[in-house]
């Protein structure tokens, strides 16, 4: 999976770019984007819920969590989202099967690569 964040907002799984037309919801993307910048990818769905709903009671923050998630699985892949973004144990993570590439995290590591030229 590969996820650019920096000038706007491009996803890829494979060589399949995910269009912007199949997101039904828009924190479906927000979810797919805070996991992308979460350490190993990955983070409790309390907080998840804190973070995309932080007015909510917990009860309708598990819904919407719940509806987010549904909308994200089925924009990654109608058939196999679910290998996608795993909900285990009370922790969402993004692609667990696979590597997932950030550009923030690739322009972070380039940016700390110390200039060896005088």
């Amino acid at each position: 999976m590969r996820v650019w964040l920096l000038g706007g907002f491009r996803l890829f799984v494979g060589s399949r770019k995910i269009e912007q037309g199949v997101w039904r919801l828009s924190k479906a993307q927000t979810l797919v984007k805070l996991l992308a910048l979460s350490a190993g990818h990955r983070l409790h769905r309390e907080q998840v819920t804190e973070l995309l709903w932080p007015s909510l009671g917990k009860e309708a923050a598990s819904n919407n969590l719940r509806q987010a998630l549904h909308a994200t699985r089925r924009a990654l892949d109608p058939h196999e989202g679910s290998r996608y973004v795993l909900s285990q144990n009370g922790l969402l993570k993004l692609c667990p099967e696979g590597t997932v590439w950030v550009d923030v995290v690739a322009f972070e590591g380039a940016a700390r690569v110390p200039n060896t030229k005088g």
